[in-house]
């Protein structure tokens, strides 16, 4: 962001520096003066040594002129240079020692004036540099053909004038357009006999009534030229930004016979402009996504403890309640709100993005199941959400928190694209891929088995124009508020990242269907279910729970001690490593969380080892860093289970581990 507006801040600097250098090029009322002029101006900017102009011999309106300033030398500039850029270039750029060399022809149409010389510093940006030197050698082009014009005025010969490139118009001293040339025909839309006899105040969008008077007519009879910004207009199209620029043109007597207005399209400046500031608004946007995402994390693992209480004392309670018909049923229905919450905080851990991707297989259906519940709780009562899961094997080896991020967007979206209500469908089915369609595909899939998983809805439909930009990262035709333009990139990521292949087809009135297909886990299994609260394993042994948390670690507490284990609690690092120094001889596990105030579970599983290199650990944590988890595993961890953890899975994993641990003694 800060870049953005550096670059800015210089793209302005380079708009003032053009507009002081116009201005003096428009009130030089001589040509020597005209030239020493540019040449001194530039001269003085920040990002130039010297300038000078190289008079052309044809020319004999130059001929004993001023073209140079003090400091400028033409014997840095090889005569072949010169010598192309008269003939042929119309720029040429070279580099000599400490300094950027550029030669720019001064010309209007065929008629060549002479080449503007510059040696410019090392580091500037070229490309801004050479576009304001262009405007500005177009200019002096423009300046010097109008007094070639005052030459010829007298017998009203426009020839010259209507062969600049800039748009030109001549005025009377009533202020009526009495000529305008083929480019402000081209620019403003108007025929020449459309235009001649009209108000010069005309071309103006309408101002205030004094607008012109007191911008442009007031002005230039005191200083006999004006630059003013003004917005035009254009004939059968939208008024425009232009820079006017205005000379008065005197006759013999010093009276006044006429003015000539140039104007220059500054639209694209403008459009350039608000582009940028449009970028930046997406970018902050970005940024707040992005703290968001990680407030979101912080908050998922401080919930996950809550959760892990309520879901972990549900469990005890139907243990104690699964006799009795209603309690049973009240409790059984608190541990599955408790398991929705878990996942939906799963879902927020994974949208912070922390660490690699972890795949595994994952169920499609199941995912779209979990993406119809959510959909259905936040979306118009008047959309029907509808499933057709008509794949035999729906799945895949993918991330299911990315996955089932992407079809929430395209369901999201879709929802946007019906504001009067409808039909969100998603569908599935198996598709089999042979080489030759594979080519058919810009990602160049293998062949293969797929399923194919379709998001359609019967809304407004897209735009064909905007069809080849609705992926691209930040575009969105939302307001800021709404949206940051990340759904569907977030989509296209999601596919690439499984190895699939994504397309969209649409039709204004009738809806859009998003497509992606995604290799399918030829090895697939049956999904495994939740093993039950009952199917428990006891066992005996001593266990040291570490959590700085105090309901995480009464509920461990209490589940270890109804499965037959002793234990020894402990809140911190600091704590756990003095208990371990004391009893460790006693101590049969480790059970302690990654996440700690002071010394974290890594440093503390660390100091345990220098303890006792055969210490046995197994981590809790309610974060889903990958990385971080593998590095845990190399060190010597037995495991790592992820929060809220039920009964169930804890007594299977605690089973494990300890006769893991009697066969290795």
């Amino acid at each position: 962001m800060i870049g953005e507006k550096r670059l800015l801040s210089y793209f302005k600097n380079l708009e003032d520096t053009y507009n002081s250098i116009l201005v003096k090029i428009e009130s030089a009322h001589s040509l020597s003066g005209l030239l020493k002029s540019a040449c001194v101006s530039l001269s003085e900017t920040d990002d130039i040594h010297t300038a000078w102009i190289i008079p052309s011999a044809e020319k004999s309106l130059l001929v004993g002129t001023i073209v140079r300033d003090d400091k400028s030398s033409d014997d840095c500039i090889p005569s072949t240079i010169t010598e192309a850029v008269f003939s042929a270039s119309r720029i040429v750029w070279s580099r000599d020692k400490d300094c950027n060399l550029m030669v720019m022809r001064i010309s209007c149409e065929n008629h060549v004036y002479g080449v503007l010389c510059v040696k410019a510093k090392i580091g500037i940006r070229e490309k801004a540099f050479e576009s304001l030197l262009t405007s500005i050698v177009l200019a002096l082009g423009a300046k010097i053909r109008l007094f070639e014009l005052e030459n010829v005025r007298e017998s009203n010969n426009y020839e010259l004038l209507d062969s600049l490139n800039a748009a030109a118009f001549v005025v009377d001293s009533d202020w009526k357009i009495i000529f305008c040339n083929s480019a402000a025909e081209i620019l403003m839309g108007f025929r020449k006999e459309e235009i001649a006899g009209s108000a010069a105040s005309d071309l103006f969008v309408d101002q205030a009534k004094n607008y012109f008077s007191e911008h442009v007519t007031e002005p230039m009879k005191m200083m006999g030229k004006v630059t003013v910004e003004a917005k035009l207009k254009r004939k059968d199209s939208p008024s425009f930004s232009a820079s006017v620029h205005a000379s008065v043109l005197r006759d013999r007597e010093n009276g006044l016979w006429a003015a000539v207005f140039t104007v220059t399209d500054a639209s694209r400046e403008k459009q350039l402009e608000e582009k940028a500031q449009e970028m930046d608004r997406r970018i902050q946007q970005s940024q707040k996504m992005d703290a968001l995402g990680q407030l979101a994390g912080g908050i998922a693992h401080d919930f996950n403890n809550q959760l892990a209480g309520i879901l972990g004392y549900a469990e005890m309670m139907y243990l104690q309640l699964r006799d009795d018909e209603t309690l049973g049923i009240y409790t059984q229905r608190i541990i599955q709100a408790a398991e929705c919450s878990r996942d939906l905080t799963r879902q927020l851990l994974s949208f912070t993005h922390i660490g690699e991707i972890e795949k595994r297989p994952v169920d499609i259906h199941s995912i779209i199941d979990d993406v119809i519940n959510v959909l259905s709780r936040t979306i118009d009562r008047r959309i029907v959400l509808r499933k057709e899961l008509k794949a035999r094997n729906a799945v895949v080896v993918g991330n299911s928190g990315q996955i089932e991020s992407a079809l929430l967007n395209l369901g999201l979206n879709a929802r946007d694209a019906l504001p009067e209500g409808g039909e969100i469908v998603f569908t599935t089915r198996q598709e089999r891929l042979r080489e030759s369609d594979c080519n058919r595909y810009p990602d160049q899939p293998q062949p293969g088995k797929y399923v194919e998983i379709s998001v359609s809805d019967n809304g407004t439909g897209i735009p064909p124009e905007l069809l080849t930009r609705i992926f691209e990262p930040f575009f969105t035709t939302k307001d800021v508020s709404e949206g940051t333009g990340l759904g569907l990139s977030a989509f296209t990521s999601m596919t690439r990242n499984h190895n699939g292949v994504f397309f969209v087809d649409s039709e204004m009135g009738k809806g859009s269907v998003f497509t992606t297909l995604l290799p399918i886990y030829q090895n697939a299994e049956e999904p495994k279910k939740r093993e039950p609260v009952s199917d428990l394993v006891h066992g005996k042994g001593t266990i040291l729970v570490v959590d700085d948390e105090q309901l995480v670690r009464s509920l461990l507490a209490d589940w270890l001690d109804y499965l037959g284990y002793e234990t020894i609690l402990c809140c911190n690092g600091t704590e756990a490593l003095e208990k371990y120094r004391n009893k460790g001889g006693n101590i049969d596990l480790v059970m302690m969380d990654v996440m700690m105030p002071n010394i974290n579970g890594l440093e503390t599983f660390r100091q345990l080892k220098a303890m006792n290199d055969s210490v046995r650990v197994l981590f809790l944590t309610g974060y889903s860093d990958n990385r971080n988890f593998q590095d845990i595993l190399k060190e010597g961890a037995l495991g790592i289970l992820r929060k809220p953890v039920n009964i169930s899975q804890l007594s299977h994993t605690l089973a494990s581990t300890m006769a893991s641990a009697k066969k290795g003694s």
